[in-house]
């Protein structure tokens, strides 16, 4: 009941009393005619009365009894906190003892250097996420110190019924790519057209009578060079196949490819070699020093870049394809498997917290209580089944928490993983540091939660006040992981703890950090850096005065009833 209706409440009382038309004088004056008054039975009367009934009083409050009241109410929400944080203490402890550091701990135990999809960074410094890419790697490193290039120069000579031709000692014969794909070329040209060099411009035959009047020496040119081809580490990480001779062959081709080919003169192409054509261009002629190479031999600085910028325009499509098919795949399948694995964790966790947390329930009521407490009439089996159905029971009903739990924790262990593929982009990951995305992850992304969809009649400002819990309790599940290594390797330094040295890190470790947790959160409650718990507090009181008031009016209308 509200303030106005407590007054219109009050108000429709008192009219009705105010009705109610009372005339003692007549009846007092017929009754009392010839009959002798007892004067001491009616001063006891009055003063009893008087005694019973206080129609004195004041509306004056002394700033002592406003200072004693507010104590009074602050010393007792003060102590409703206090319950709760000695619960959410023993909540924090079991929840970091058995998930972060209990199931976390087990999970990590697959966790890998650079996470599960091995970047290019991390490919550069010969962190691999699996032995496939181990394999690439071990390419890579053998193409820089002894470049092979027969691959792109020959090929197998195939007969008209698409079979090998042999030789005469039973050896496989090679065809030069080269020769057959400039044969290839000069067979789509028209009669009489001129081939021009694709970085000079100028002429270097024509085709008459299906042949080539040359003018000077034709060579097939690779636009970006082979050498630069193989060995560039994308194209060995993120090169196609399964099989070595598979990436190899993805490799010839891409070098092969339309885009990356100009017919030049010989004397360019032998001066340019495998190095970079740009580079080259700008670089001092051998021959004579004073010109670059590209003044030297009259290269078109137009035609060189269009023709450079065709290569590596091909090149970064082709890489950014094979980039996409290959990590694309890995980073869904490995965030699924995070996903699973983290969603289990989860709701594994909350599982044996429940379980914990109904066994300690049961085991304090009987210490306080008695073990029969509730079982009076029953044997020892008896009770001791019902005390276990009864914590079974209280784990049954929360089986929506973790269904939620699993699907929170599976997304949290999908986006961690994306997050870590990112951030080994630019810096290699340890194992702890794994853990710890997936971890402070999980925190930061109940913050968020909490943040963009808050519970029923929270506003903006309390959801931001526990999602600075959230995130704080994740920066120290962090430092607990850092601490961990430091505690294990004292542990296991004592001889006798080293066989259980996991089990007493786990507990210790989750232990501290619980409590860390409890008294973090207890202090962002005492910051009270939103007013959220200022508000509370004085909403509470408000409440509470108000009930006050309510037992003085409901006591003054009992009064008015009795009297009436």
């Amino acid at each position: 009941m509200n303030e106005v209706e407590r007054f219109k409440e009050r108000k429709r009382r008192l009219n009705d009393l105010e009705k109610k038309n009372y005339d003692f004088n007549d009846i007092v004056i017929d009754d009392v005619k010839g009959i002798d008054v007892d004067h001491v039975f009616l001063a006891n009367h009055q003063q009893s009365f008087e005694d019973r009934f206080i129609f004195e009083f004041t509306t004056e409050v002394s700033e002592k009894e406003i200072s004693d009241f507010l104590t009074t109410m602050e010393t007792k929400l003060n102590e409703e906190r206090l319950n709760d944080l000695i619960h959410s203490c023993r909540n924090d402890v079991l929840s970091s003892i058995i998930t972060p550091f209990g199931l976390g701990g087990f999970v990590s135990k697959f966790d890998k250097n650079g996470g599960n999809v091995t970047t290019l960074h991390n490919f550069k410094e010969g962190v691999t996420a699996n032995e496939q890419d181990e394999k690439r790697y071990i390419e890579w490193e053998k193409s820089k110190e002894n470049f092979d290039r027969t691959p792109y120069d020959k090929d197998i000579k195939i007969n008209k019924n698409g079979e090998p031709v042999y030789n005469r000692n039973g050896e496989v014969q090679k065809t030069y790519f080269n020769s057959t794909k400039k044969k290839d070329i000069y067979k789509t040209l028209d009669e009489g057209t001129t081939i021009n060099d694709g970085y000079t411009g100028k002429s270097l035959g024509t085709k008459q009578q299906n042949k080539i009047e040359k003018s000077n020496p034709i060579d097939l040119e690779h636009i970006t060079s082979v050498k630069e081809i193989e060995n560039d580490p994308k194209n060995h990480l993120y090169s196609k196949g399964d099989k070595e001779s598979e990436r190899l062959q993805d490799r010839v081709s891409l070098a092969r490819d339309d885009k990356n080919l100009t017919i030049t003169d010989s004397s360019i192409n032998r001066s340019k070699g495998s190095k970079d054509l740009l580079i080259w261009a700008n670089e001092k002629n051998k021959k004579d020093p004073q010109k670059t190479n590209a003044e030297y031999y009259g290269t078109d600085s137009e035609l060189l870049k269009k023709e450079y910028e065709k290569s590596k325009k091909l090149l970064k499509k082709e890489q950014l394809s094979r980039q996409f098919k290959k990590q694309g795949t890995e980073v869904v399948k490995t965030s699924t498997i995070e996903g699973a694995k983290m969603g289990a964790q989860q709701a594994l966790g909350a599982v044996l917290c429940e379980f914990f947390s109904a066994l300690f329930d049961e085991i304090h009521d009987i210490f306080k209580s008695g073990f029969k407490n509730g079982f009076e009439d029953q044997t020892f089996f008896e009770i001791l089944k019902n005390r276990i159905s009864r914590i079974n029971e209280k784990i049954a009903n929360k089986w929506k928490d973790y269904l939620k739990a699993f699907a929170f924790g599976s997304i949290s262990g999908f986006l961690s993983n994306i997050a870590t593929v990112i951030i080994n982009m630019f810096i290699r990951t340890g194992k702890r540091i794994v853990r710890i995305i997936r971890e402070g992850f999980f925190s930061l992304l109940k913050a968020i939660k909490i943040l963009c969809f808050p519970p029923d009649g929270f506003t903006f400002i309390q959801a931001a006040h526990e999602a600075s819990k959230l995130i704080a309790s994740g920066f120290v599940i962090t430092g607990g992981i850092l601490l961990e290594q430091h505690i294990d390797n004292l542990i296991k330094a004592t001889p006798f703890l080293e066989p259980i040295a996991d089990i007493i890190t786990t507990i210790l470790v989750g232990g501290i950090t619980g409590l860390a947790t409890t008294f973090i959160v207890f202090a962002i409650d005492k910051i009270d850096l939103f007013k959220v718990n200022a508000n509370e507090n004085q909403k509470k009181i408000s409440e509470l005065l108000g009930n006050e008031i309510e037992k003085f009016f409901e006591k003054g209308t009992s009064i008015i009833l009795e009297l009436a």
